[in-house]
C-alpha cells in the first residue's frame, strides 16, 4: 500500500446539515468515522470495505448511501546492486525484496560474466533473505570470486501478473 488515503466528497443536496461517515475499517480505530461534509481516511490494510454515509436535512430527513472500495498492494520490486557474502550476519545474501509479491512463486537465476547459470533459487517467497543467493557458485562450498553478476527475477503479483526482471549485483569480499 503506497498510498492508503482517500478523499470523500458527499454529493447530495446542498440542504443537509449533518454527516457521518462510516468507513468500515474497524483496525483504524477512532479515525474510522468522520462527521464532516468532505472527509479523507487512511486505511490500515489492503482490503474491501464498505463505505457508509449518512446526511441528515435540518428538517431531521436524513438517508443512507453504502459503496465499497476496494484497497490493494503496488506492486514493487527492490534488488540491492552488492552484497557481502562474508558470513558477519549483514548482507550475506542476495535477496530482491518487494510489495504486492504473490509468495507462491517466485524464480532467481544468477549468471556469471560468460552467461552460464551458477545459481538458482525458487520456491515461495518470503521476507526471509536467506533464501536469497549465498554467493556461492554452482553448489560449490567457496564464495563466488568477487565480480558483477546477472540476475533474472520471475515472479508473479497478487493479482496473477506475471513479472520478469533482469539486473546486475555486484558481490564483494
Amino acid at each position: 500500500m503506497l498510498s492508503p488515503t482517500i478523499d470523500f466528497m458527499d454529493a447530495s443536496s446542498t440542504n443537509v446539515s449533518s454527516w457521518l461517515w462510516d468507513f468500515g475499517d474497524p483496525n483504524s480505530g477512532t479515525a474510522n468515522s468522520s462527521d464532516l461534509e468532505d472527509a479523507t481516511h487512511m486505511f490500515s490494510d489492503t482490503g474491501t470495505y464498505t463505505i457508509t454515509l449518512i446526511v441528515e436535512t435540518p428538517d431531521g430527513c436524513s438517508d443512507t448511501i453504502t459503496q465499497e472500495v476496494r484497497i490493494t498492494s503496488q506492486y514493487i520490486l527492490f534488488a540491492p546492486n552488492s552484497f557481502t557474502p562474508n558470513n558477519d550476519g549483514d548482507n550475506d545474501f542476495f535477496f530482491p525484496q518487494g510489495l504486492g509479491v504473490d509468495h507462491e512463486f517466485f524464480e532467481l537465476y544468477i549468471f556469471d560474466r560468460w552467461g552460464d547459470v551458477i545459481a538458482t533459487v525458487d520456491g515461495e517467497w518470503s521476507n526471509d533473505i536467506s533464501i536469497g543467493w549465498d554467493g556461492k557458485a554452482n553448489a560449490g562450498a567457496e564464495t563466488a570470486q568477487m565480480d558483477v553478476y546477472v540476475w533474472l527475477i520471475r515472479t508473479t503479483d497478487i493479482m496473477g501478473g506475471e513479472h520478469e526482471y533482469i539486473g546486475h549485483v555486484t558481490l564483494l569480499k
